[in-house]
């Protein structure tokens, strides 16, 4: 990596122009892809498959009248005076309007809505006092009706006197009627005779019925063979596919151990090849040096003169040319063998000279004999010939082609059993239609019957004119009938109202007594104030609430305030505006504030400048190229903030990293285009390392199953890769540009002089004591533990409109509604019950009732109103307001509470009979809640279920890191600690200023509330990165002041005086820029703002400023112990790029 990064920075210092040209191409390709692909950021924060969204989505499918999103709108006189007939009028016209707009499903007019309640207020108690009245009528009038019953009865007794006189004369009808019967005798023989005929035709009906059933079940076992056939046919398919998926496994094998045997021959090969070159440069040195000596004393026998001069002798000027060539000759060789030396300690820091390689050849000869004898005992335990044979006997087993054939004959045969089958089935369809003709004659019969009895009719009906003729010699006795029945049947009705409404007048009552009830319950539900000054307007949007797109709420906004009516003003609440975060004052003011640390500590305004060209353009892409899937995937407003948060952070400090380490070299004298290359190499591999660890923590949200909480880390990791990209391509190319000007004019000239001879003198440190390490770790230990207390108590939740800005129309909605409504109104639950069976229509209000008792039982509930019943009558849906907010504490247990008691069994009793009251239903009842605090519960119950995992993922993955890295055990273990008491205590900075409000008057928070739900799940993962970028700048300079013989507490000292001051000025810079964002009005940014500069803030001066280096001097040796085992298999990792550094053997400065 650090090799690659160092080409990638020289090629950068060398072709600057071609960087910025490809990084400004690249800005405008992310430009062009926002245009094309960006789209509508949400403002809704919901996590699917919640309790909240099961109840939601059934509600909304049991009850469709009830489904789709809804807003408010808070209608209020300006004047606080009763709303005239007129500004009533407007509003109501208003809201007709906004009903038609696109994607809006209906309005709830507060007026109407709220006169209807009243009305049905008054009507249920002008049903009690009708009933009490109607008690008292009932009883006069069944006085009134038995007098005249008596006087009835005596007019009968008279009548009866008179009847016996009539029955003479009815004898002289009977004769008539006989010979009548006679006619109909004759005519009910006729229809026998008939009827016997349809007999058989039916019988005949059932015998074709039943071999039509004998086809059908024919057809039915034709159809359970194929079926068979059909399973059959799988499972020799499936057993083909079995032994192709076997071969193919074994023949992998087979060349996972070929390509073994390759690399193990080609490592071999390399070895021997090391070998060799050893053996002939040791050979040649050897041999030259045994030269050298022959030749020396050779000169020195002649007396020839050290050097060879015009005078010395041809003798002695042949043997100096013998003597020159063969030290030639063992300079080379040596030269050879410990650059042989040098390419193994590369590979492994161990080897150091040439036996010391011999060695590690020697060993590593002995690894590859052992790694071939492992490859021949993989290819014996293979037995690839025998495996290969015994797939072949199976598929010859199988025989899959006549097996195949076999089914298709079987199929051939169930075809021609259905086709005959098919056959039988229409000649039974014939019989079925001559049948039908049989049918036609009989029921043409049955007709000619029906004419003879119309005769039989014509005769009774003369009959019956005789009979008129006798009556009217009885006129008077029938007239004086009449009359007493007619006043019998006015009686005799007159008593079955009195004892109806007797029999109803109970369940009545009960049915007023229940509604009353429910009137009570919802007593403290309206949407009309008492003072009749505000109204609460609904709008119901034909898509649920995260769904419902911005423009449609937008256009009702627009719509509503553009036609307000004299003195008439509007708030809309938070369901139907919210604000969107947008850069402001305290964001620049940050960006600045870094801009001025950056300049204090490079001393030029080009320094300065250059980490935030390089953190702009990065924010620009990443942000630009984040915001171009907007379109395609569901993103909060809130994401490409972070991004932008993010990026201009770690862009900043990427830079001032890589820009340091090359004003350092210049310092010291480098040439301007090596040092940008050395630079990029080593600080950029180590920008390179603390980016892929945020990188990787962001990423790893995606494992807490939270889609926008996984895109957030998305788009943030997206931004971060970019400020990583331009700190190692377009800051060395600028630097280039730049050259020495990226120094102060006084340290350029200091440059020249060290450039032409002058040297620096390195400066002796002092380690700290050992006492005020041990001061130093407690206090620091005691005051991180005392921050983080507030954290025990630590609420999480979603804003509400009370979190909104003071001046934003959301808050002054949320406070009027709480001061006109109660505090509940801004949050109102919805609770549904789910019955163990239907129940009568009749007894639905009684079952509401029950319901909602039980509701209002419940602590903290202010009223409960019935919204909705499902079509089967076995679900119902209720309105709960709480007597507190949203998001405070009584109302998450209100949830609880409600929830808790799901399921309930209820005995409800009904009114439904005609008779005493009966019981409608006795069993359990299913309750689910839904509503904000409810989605505020369950999505912090979600996030608090995988903060233990996440937590664990990250420290773990820290520990790992870092272990490998610094190969040591301890180091980690601090580190990971360290990070643990940072989160820790940022989440009691949080907890104390956004929960508890302190501070409110500086932080600006007006209404203190919980914790940003997501919020301590995103720090972490943001935290992670950026406290082992810190660790690793300063603990690489302590363990590498180690290894070259400082004792572990000087070591500390010196890695801590190297790596302080870029470490503080990136922490520093860090900070102004996350407290700009704190400044924000979004409740969101602030607290993602004011928690990373806060984490930050401790993380870099506390952790590891002082606590890290404290107990890395308390341990002392122990610090660096790492197990030889573990140094053998863990991998060797150049995280600064020292490798790329020149091969010192100077001595660290004293102490």
């Amino acid at each position: 990596m650090a090799k690659l990064l160092h080409r990638i920075g020289g090629f950068s210092a060398r072709k600057p122009f071609v960087v910025i040209i490809a990084w400004f191409l690249v800005l405008i390709m992310a430009g062009v892809g926002y245009g094309f692909g960006h789209g509508a950021l949400s403002d809704v924060i919901s996590i699917p498959g919640t309790e909240t969204m099961r109840v939601a989505d059934e509600l909304s499918t049991r009850i469709p009248s009830l489904s789709g999103g809804s807003g408010t709108a808070v209608f209020t006189t300006t004047d606080g005076k009763a709303f005239t007939p007129a500004q009533k009028k407007a509003i109501q016209q208003e809201l007709r309007q906004v009903a038609t707009l696109n994607g809006v499903k209906k309005t709830v007019d507060p007026f109407t809505a709220q006169q209807e309640k009243d009305d049905g207020v008054a009507k249920v108690n002008d049903g009690v006092s009708s009933i009490a009245n109607a008690e008292t009528t009932l009883a006069t009038n069944r006085q009134k009706l038995n007098d005249a019953q008596q006087q009835l009865d005596d007019g009968k007794k008279k009548l009866a006197d008179g009847k016996k006189q009539l029955a003479s004369g009815q004898l002289a009808l009977i004769t008539g009627e006989q010979k009548l019967a006679n006619g109909q005798q004759q005519i009910n023989t006729n229809r026998e005779k008939i009827l016997l005929g349809q007999s058989q035709l039916s019988d005949a009906n059932t015998l074709i019925d039943s071999k039509s059933q004998q086809i059908s079940d024919g057809l039915a076992q034709v159809s359970a063979k194929q079926k068979m056939l059909d399973a059959n046919r799988q499972k020799v398919v499936s057993a083909k596919q079995q032994l192709d998926a076997a071969s193919a496994t074994i023949n992998q094998a087979k060349a996972k151990l070929d390509s073994a045997q390759i690399q193990h021959d080609s490592a071999s090969a390399q070895i021997a090849q090391a070998q060799q070159q050893l053996t002939l440069m040791q050979e040649q040195r050897d041999k030259a040096q045994n030269t050298i000596t022959d030749v020396q004393q050779q000169l020195s026998q002649l007396g020839c003169p050290a050097s060879s001069t015009a005078d010395s002798s041809q003798e002695c000027a042949a043997l100096q040319q013998q003597l020159t060539a063969a030290q030639t000759s063992h300079t080379q060789a040596t030269s050879r063998i410990d650059s042989i030396v040098a390419g193994f300690h590369v590979k492994n820091g161990g080897i150091t000279d040439e036996r010391t390689l011999t060695a590690y050849l020697t060993n590593v000869r002995n690894s590859l004999d052992a790694a071939q004898q492992q490859i021949s005992s993989g290819r014996a335990k293979l037995n690839y010939d025998a495996v290969s044979r015994e797939i072949a006997q199976h598929r010859s087993e199988l025989n899959y082609d006549s097996t195949i054939a076999a089914l298709i004959a079987g199929q051939q045969q169930l075809n021609a059993a259905s086709t005959q089958l098919t056959s039988g089935q229409q000649q039974l369809n014939a019989a079925k239609t001559t049948m039908q003709g049989k049918q036609s004659e009989i029921t043409l019969g049955l007709q000619k019957l029906a004419a003879a009895q119309e005769q039989i009719d014509t005769g009774l009906a003369q009959l019956q004119t005789g009979q008129q003729s006798l009556n009217k010699a009885s006129q008077t006795i029938a007239d004086n009938e009449k009359q007493i029945a007619t006043h019998q049947q006015q009686i005799t009705d007159g008593l079955a109202t009195i004892n109806t409404a007797e029999k109803e007048l109970p369940a009545k009552k009960a049915e007023l007594a229940d509604a009353t009830k429910l009137v009570d319950l919802a007593k403290g539900i309206s949407v009309v104030s008492a003072d009749r000054s505000t109204a609460l307007g609904t709008v119901i949007f034909n898509d649920d609430t995260l769904n419902v797109q911005p423009s449609v709420k937008q256009a009702v906004m627009t719509h509503i305030s553009k036609n307000l009516p004299a003195g008439v003003a509007v708030e809309y609440a938070s369901d139907i505006s919210r604000s969107v975060p947008e850069m402001g004052s305290t964001e620049i003011i940050g960006v600045i504030a870094a801009a001025v640390v950056l300049f204090i500590m490079l001393g030029t305004l080009v320094a300065a400048g250059l980490p935030l060209i390089s953190a702009i353009v990065g924010v620009g892409v990443g942000t630009l190229a984040s915001l171009s899937f907007s379109g395609m995937v569901s993103m909060m407003s809130v994401t490409p903030v972070l991004g932008l948060m993010l990026g201009l952070a770690v862009g900043i400090d990427y830079s001032l990293f890589i820009l340091n380490r090359h004003r350092r070299q210049l310092l010291n004298g480098m040439p301007t285009k090596e040092s940008i290359a050395l630079a990029t190499g080593t600080s950029g591999s180590a920008v390179v390392f603390a980016a892929s660890t945020v990188v990787i923590a962001l990423l790893a949200l995606n494992v807490t199953g939270i889609g926008f909480l996984g895109l957030m880390g998305d788009v943030a990791a997206i931004c971060i890769v970019m400020a990583m990209l331009l700190s190692v391509t377009l800051v060395p190319a600028l630097l280039s540009l730049l050259g020495m000007k990226i120094l102060p004019r006084r340290k350029r000239r200091a440059v020249t002089e060290l450039r032409n001879g002058a040297s620096q003198t390195a400066q002796a440190v002092k380690p700290m004591s050992t006492v005020r390490a041990a001061i130093t770790l407690v206090a620091g230990l005691v005051a991180l533990i005392v921050i983080a207390l507030p954290a025990a108590s630590m609420r999480l939740g979603i804003p509400d409109g009370s979190s909104e800005p003071v001046t934003s129309t959301q808050y002054k909605a949320y406070k009027t509604m709480a001061s006109q409504f109660g505090e509940g109104s801004n949050g109102p639950l919805v609770v549904t019950a789910t019955l163990p069976k239907s129940v009568a229509q009749d007894d639905v209000n009684a079952t509401k009732l029950a319901i909602a008792q039980r509701i209002a039982s419940v602590n903290d509930v202010k009223a409960v109103a019935p919204v909705g019943v499902s079509a089967n009558r076995d679900y119902l849906a209720f309105q709960v307001y709480p007597k507190t907010g949203p998001t405070s504490a009584q109302t998450e247990q209100l949830v609880h509470d409600l929830r808790n008691i799901s399921p309930t069994h209820l005995t409800v009793t009904g009114h439904s009979d005609t008779g005493s009251a009966r019981q409608a239903f006795s069993g359990t009842v299913t309750l689910g809640v839904s509503g904000n605090a409810s989605m505020n519960i369950d999505m912090s119950e979600k996030i608090a279920s995988v903060l233990p995992t996440y937590l664990i993922i990250v420290i773990g993955l820290s520990f790992l890191i870092l272990m490998v890295v610094f190969r040591s055990i301890l180091v980690p273990l601090i580190a990971a600690g360290g990070f643990a008491l940072s989160v820790l205590s940022t989440f009691g900075g949080l907890t104390a200023l956004f929960q508890w409000g302190w501070f409110s008057s500086l932080s600006g928070v007006h209404d203190p509330g919980p914790v940003l739900s997501f919020l301590p799940v995103l720090l972490i993962g943001i935290l992670f990165g950026l406290a082992m970028d810190y660790q690793l700048f300063l603990v690489s300079g302590m363990r590498e002041a180690y290894v070259k013989g400082a004792d572990p507490r000087s070591a500390v000292t010196h890695g801590l005086k190297a790596g302080r001051t870029v470490v503080i000025a990136a922490a520093i810079i860090m900070v102004a820029v996350f407290m700009g964002f704190a400044g924000s009005i979004s409740i969101m940014i602030k607290s993602i703002g004011f928690g990373l500069a806060f984490g930050v803030l401790v993380d870099a001066f506390v952790v590891r400023m002082l606590i890290v280096p404290a107990s890395m001097h308390l341990l002392g040796h122990a610090a660096w112990w790492f197990p030889s085992f573990l140094d053998r298999i863990l991998p060797h990792i150049d995280a600064e790029g020292t490798s790329l550094e020149p091969d010192t053997t100077e001595e660290l400065p004293a102490v």
